[in-house]
């Protein structure tokens, strides 16, 4: 296993600037995110109302997590043009390489067609078996559709009362660390100059940290940011 993993976060150039000024990564809310999906568990049961209370259940898990936790998302590729068309503004924005020591901190996604299901008259029969419910909900930890598969996502979750998080009203942000940020990548189309972000580094107190200009590969279909 590496001692660490590069993994990269892609945003438009206006937040990317602003980020690095205020030298902190916005975290997201469970609920913020674009997949409907996010932590979702089906439930089934032979009896309609098992099946219903279930749901009122889980979903009532969901909104303690989102109240009490955050996520930012990363990804492990830089070469993809997809990623770089969704989450960089069509190539227009910038991408920040971290180096990320690999531990239990930073969780890979898991993509499964299967969703993630209880069956509630299982667990009411069983006398709601802690083991059970904690297995359902394992199953659910960070679990998305093969469709997003392209992505390699890692996520980092914080606790948003916790020392690592900054809130500001209502938003919660996570003060970027020294030698975490290696590198920022300008998108092949980034209006945005390299003095530019040579500033807003500058000005978060970023020290050696460098600024590349991604181009197209004339043989693949690949981004290449070296």
């Amino acid at each position: 296993m590496p001692a660490s993993v590069k993994v990269y976060r892609y945003l438009a150039s206006i937040w990317a600037l602003k980020t690095l000024r205020e030298r902190r990564l916005k975290v997201s809310r469970l609920k913020e995110l674009n997949d409907p999906f996010e932590w979702r568990i089906g439930t089934i049961g032979d009896d309609l109302n098992h099946a219903n209370a279930g749901r009122e259940a889980f979903d009532s898990f969901v909104d303690r997590f989102n109240a009490r936790f955050g996520i930012i998302s990363l990804s492990a590729v830089s070469a993809d043009p997809v990623i770089w068309s969704h989450y960089a503004n069509s190539h227009k924005g910038i991408a920040f390489e971290f180096d990320h020591v690999y531990d239990e901190t930073l969780q890979p996604v898991m993509y499964s067609h299967a969703l993630p299901t209880c069956d509630v008259s299982r667990l009411i029969n069983s006398g709601f078996d802690q083991n059970y419910t904690l297995s359902v909900l394992k199953s659910a930890y960070g679990r998305k559709s093969p469709s997003w598969a392209y992505e390699r996502e890692y996520r980092l979750y914080y606790e948003l009362a916790g020392d690592e998080c900054e809130e500001e009203d209502g938003h919660y942000f996570y003060r970027i660390p020294d030698n975490f940020l290696s590198r920022v990548i300008l998108g092949v189309r980034c209006d945005t100059t390299k003095l530019e972000v040579e500033h807003a580094l500058a000005e978060g107190g970023f020290i050696g940290v460098e600024v590349v200009q991604a181009r197209m590969s004339e043989t693949t279909y690949e981004i290449l940011c070296d």
